[in-house]
């Protein structure tokens, strides 16, 4: 097959395209480099300060840390989720995240994660995986049972590619009405 921005060879095949190694790594990139810039996730005169020790958050540290290379930041790991704290979260979480707040009986919390900043919003887990795996990027293994959330939206995006962007879309939207 061929890569879907360049027609070369691929070498990472996902649910929605396939790209080669080169492009694939760029867009990763390029989506946290965005999302970090539109939603002035970084603060020039601050250190950064990340979540856990999860792959996500490895991906995270390593594409802050090429991003940042030229700038005099320094990169702490914290325990304590507090506000302003880069939380490595994907598009599968938000998704899930949402899903569970329609389906509890609990008061909606649709905005609950607002006070975390989330430069990995816009990638979905399967794209952090397969990041992760090019750039031999490794972690504890932790055995995590998939929620039903999870794999009704596996399902959807097998089904249908592209409909976790969709969500995640909607879901912003919602959101800034909801504000």
């Amino acid at each position: 097959m061929k890569c879907k921005k360049c027609n070369r060879h691929t070498t990472v095949k996902l649910s929605h395209a396939t790209f080669c190694t080169s492009c694939f790594n760029k867009i990763i990139e390029s989506r946290t480099r965005k999302t970090i810039r539109l939603n002035k996730l970084i603060n020039k005169r601050k250190n950064i300060v990340y979540y856990d020790d999860s792959k996500k958050a490895k991906v995270l540290l390593y594409i802050l840390e090429k991003t940042f290379k030229n700038q005099p930041f320094i990169f702490k790991k914290t325990n304590k989720l507090t506000k302003g704290v880069l939380l490595a979260w994907s598009t599968d979480d938000e998704n899930k995240y949402f899903l569970e707040q329609l389906t509890t009986k609990n008061k909606y919390k649709l905005l609950g994660h607002n006070h975390y900043k989330k430069p990995l919003l816009n990638i979905t887990d399967q794209e952090l995986l397969a990041y992760a795996k090019i750039k031999n990027i490794t972690a504890k293994k932790t055995k995590k049972e998939s929620t039903a959330q999870e794999k009704f939206l596996d399902f959807v995006e097998a089904k249908h590619p592209g409909s976790k962007f969709a969500l995640l879309n909607s879901t912003k939207k919602l959101k800034a009405i909801l504000k």
